[in-house]
């Protein structure tokens, strides 16, 4: 085996454990295939089954940062008969990144029950709502409908009302700044 080939199978590994490791749960039982892959050596399996996971965690943007840069040193493409669902799916992520960066701002800015992440408190305290608000706001649904959604969101997961917190006006800035190109 060539030099070069042993660096970059270094640099894989080490991109897809340190993807590991920033998920929201690095002991994931479902993580048990990607280390039987990563153990015999099969990286472009093991990103496959780490994406999967990662996926299902709603992880983070630095995991999807650390996969993208496996997916470069393997010179992997969205067309890879093998692996091409694996890219996209990373791809996807990636162009989403500042998508979700930017709600979680806008909903910390809401902040309909009162964590206060301005001043301390958690600043993903309404990451729940990351992907049904990007999903209805993707499918252009209507302002009415996104306000029901965030009416009834924080009263049935947090039991708290967020009447107060005018969800038709934020429903209405939502829909603006995704228009808008989703500025992060």
């Amino acid at each position: 085996m060539s030099e070069l080939l042993t660096q970059l199978w270094a640099r894989v590994r080490a991109q897809l454990e340190s993807a590991r490791s920033q998920l929201t749960n690095p002991d994931d039982e479902a993580l048990f295939l990607y280390e039987d892959l990563l153990s015999h050596n099969e990286l472009g399996l093991a990103l496959d089954a780490l994406a999967d996971v990662a996926f299902e965690q709603r992880a983070p943007g630095e995991v999807w940062q650390m996969l993208g840069g496996a997916i470069e040193a393997m010179q992997l493409e969205p067309d890879d008969s093998v692996h091409g669902g694996a890219v996209q799916k990373v791809l996807e992520q990636l162009a989403a990144a500042h998508d979700w960066r930017g709600l979680q701002r806008l909903l910390n800015e809401w902040d309909p029950i009162g964590v206060r992440p301005d001043l301390g408190g958690p600043d993903d305290e309404y990451s729940c709502l990351y992907v049904p608000l990007v999903d209805r706001l993707h499918a252009e649904a209507p302002v009415a409908e996104i306000a029901e959604f965030l009416r009834a969101e924080p009263s049935d997961h947090f039991g708290l009302d967020p009447a107060y917190s005018r969800p038709e006006v934020f429903a209405g800035r939502l829909v603006e700044w995704y228009a808008s190109g989703a500025p992060a």
